[in-house]
């Protein structure tokens, strides 16, 4: 399925946001994704599917100052 990951268009085989971190290989500490505009909280995971074209964003926490 083709999705737009942070702006890029990619394809996946992953079904929840869940499965494309992993696909990715993006730790799930200390980030948010948001799924066509609107923040997924952590613990839906695992049951938030995924569908053709939707656009993710997913966003790490930096320390600065």
């Amino acid at each position: 399925m083709n999705l737009t990951i942070n702006g890029e268009q990619q394809q996946t085989k992953a079904s929840t946001i869940k499965n494309l971190l992993e696909e990715l290989n993006i730790p799930v500490e200390g980030i948010a994704v948001a799924v066509n505009e609107e923040v997924v909280s952590k613990n839906n995971w695992t049951e938030r599917s995924l569908k053709q074209n939707d656009a993710v964003l997913i966003i790490t926490a930096t320390q600065g100052g």
